[in-house]
């Protein structure tokens, strides 16, 4: 007998059967459990797939819908994205509800029956699916008032040799004469800067304002901008402009076309000294008798210098003038604009403080930059396209 059980625990032969046979149950068990698994899986991708179109669908009807009129429309589209009894499960009823600004879908936990995992006592796997979508919200218009500097130093010349527009459109004689004679110039002068014709007077010696200068500039710089945002006007948007030196101020009202704003450009001329009080001053009454219910407001101020002769007093009422708007909402763009202002601090903190975030134009808002420096023409050109981008994002994002 022993040395029978000793053969016999010495006996090989026969293990890789037994051992085949065992591994044989764990891969059906492990081919069941993923079956199982593969089945929820399913039935949560397509409740994942039916919330999100239902969400998606309820969030961008009209603007007029009211939240129950969102709600039907999502329960209906999930209706139609989750069939019932898919996969042999019935179709849960998803809750449906308007949150603020958003439609959210939530499809509760709904048991998945397994077929081999109840084997271990795992008789059903959960399966849910949920998603919140932001409801449509109409693009905003756009206010824009363009506040440009057009004391004396605009007839620079250090603005490179691009994006220079000349002021081609024609000021009749008549304008500037009654112009000059406004300021208390006897015929004669109005003689001298007028000429004997009627060509624009700022080709004259009072402006000197042709070719390669940064009033030139300007005009180029806003008239891009210009004819980005109302050419064509598909948003319904608005520019006024203000053009301002020591003792002048010109404005145009509020204008949804292209063509007055860009003819109020070409009319443009520098003269006299800085005061940026006035400019603002005259943006914001345009604004309070302008700017529309339920726009993006927004201001430009550019000025090349320092104000001039008070800047300590001028620029402390300007500030005054700048938080007021800010306070109301509107967005204070700054630009900083040719050579003398690239290195001038107090010019350039007078601004970034004037500009919406305060110091350097920082924000919160994403916005990008508030507060440019453009030293020539070209980069010029480029901060009024950053701030028609960002002007088109607040409509965005508000």
């Amino acid at each position: 007998m022993n040395q029978f059980m000793k053969r016999l625990l010495a006996d090989r032969s026969g293990n890789v059967l037994m051992l085949t046979g065992l591994s044989f149950l764990f891969l059906v068990a492990i081919g069941g459990a993923g079956y199982d698994l593969g089945k929820q899986q399913l039935v949560k991708q397509r409740m994942q797939q039916a919330s999100d179109a239902a969400a998606i669908a309820g969030a961008g009807m009209e603007d007029t819908a009211t939240p129950a009129e969102r709600e039907l429309m999502a329960n209906n589209i999930f209706f139609l994205n989750y069939p019932d009894s898919y996969l042999g499960i019935a179709r849960p009823a998803p809750g449906i509800q308007v949150v603020g600004n958003n439609v959210e879908v939530r499809v509760p936990n709904t048991n998945v029956p397994t077929s081999f995992m109840s084997n271990l006592g795992v008789n059903s796997l959960p399966a849910n699916g949920f998603t919140r979508a932001r409801i449509k919200t109409p693009l905003r218009p756009i206010d824009l008032i363009m506040v440009m500097d057009n004391s004396g130093s605009m007839a620079g010349t250090d603005v490179g040799a691009d994006n220079t527009l000349n002021g081609d459109a024609a000021i009749s004689l008549g304008y500037c004469r009654s112009w000059l004679a406004s300021l208390g110039y006897a015929p004669f002068w109005a003689s001298y800067y007028c000429g004997p014709a009627s060509p624009p007077f700022y080709r004259y010696s009072l402006s000197g304002i042709t070719g390669l200068t940064r009033v030139n500039a300007l005009r180029y710089a806003a008239d891009y901008a210009a004819g980005l945002l109302l050419n064509p006007n598909v948003d319904n948007n608005q520019i006024a402009s203000v053009t301002w030196n020591g003792t002048l101020v010109n404005s145009q009202d509020f204008q949804t076309s292209y063509a007055p704003v860009q003819n109020f450009l070409r009319g443009m001329f520098a003269t006299s000294t800085t005061n940026s009080t006035l400019g603002l001053a005259r943006a914001q009454a345009l604004g309070a008798a302008g700017f529309r219910a339920g726009t993006v407001r927004a201001v430009l101020l550019l000025t090349d210098g320092s104000n001039y002769p008070d800047p300590v007093s001028y620029n402390a009422s300007s500030r005054i003038i700048c938080d007021q708007l800010k306070a109301d909402g509107v967005v204070v763009y700054t630009i900083a604009f040719g050579t003398d202002v690239e290195n001038d601090m107090s010019v350039r903190q007078f601004l970034s403080d004037c500009a919406t975030g305060g110091s350097n134009g920082a924000n919160t808002n994403n916005l990008g930059a508030t507060f440019f420096i453009a030293p020539d023409a070209a980069t010029l050109t480029r901060a009024f396209d950053e701030i028609v981008i960002s002007l088109r994002r607040v409509r965005i994002l508000q």
